[in-house]
């Protein structure tokens, strides 16, 4: 049971699911009976675009007046890529002193992955459009067959 106000930030882009994740959130806590206060900010609105949530947790009794957590305000960052993790506009809202960081560390492709032309000297299977590699995983997937994780090599 909370008994003051909590500010979770979710930085990411399109097609992370900041948004999926700020609505799951909010249902679960007003299902918890708190109010909510809510966010969401998605900027480009397309894949890799950045995308920004804001979500307030309020217990009963408790008040909150901003439903945008401000600078240095935010008590859990749940940072859905890197991208929108390291992106100074984000990471303004996070503390030393009082934000948990929650992060994916999976490499997430960028605009400029796909814009970038392949030099002529990058040997051939590497460079920004390359495909990654599949590598084995020490656990079995469905019916036995191993599951496949990416790994670039180069």
């Amino acid at each position: 049971m909370l008994h003051e106000p909590v500010n979770l930030y979710p930085p990411g882009v399109g097609g992370t699911g900041v948004l999926t994740l700020n609505g799951i959130l909010s249902v679960a806590a007003l299902l918890d009976d708190n109010d909510v206060l809510s966010f969401d900010q998605t900027g480009a609105a397309q894949k890799w675009g950045p995308v920004v949530s804001s979500l307030t947790v309020i217990p009963p009794g408790a008040t909150a007046h901003a439903s945008k957590v401000g600078a240095g305000q935010a008590d859990v960052y749940l940072a859905l890529d890197e991208v929108g993790a390291c992106s100074p506009a984000n990471l303004d809202r996070c503390s030393p002193d009082r934000t948990t960081a929650v992060t994916n560390t999976d490499l997430f492709p960028t605009g400029s992955r796909f814009a970038t032309p392949i030099p002529s000297s990058t040997p051939r299977g590497c460079g920004p459009l390359s495909p990654p590699t599949a590598v084995r995983s020490s656990r079995s997937g469905p019916g036995g067959s191993p599951r496949r994780s990416s790994a670039t090599t180069c």
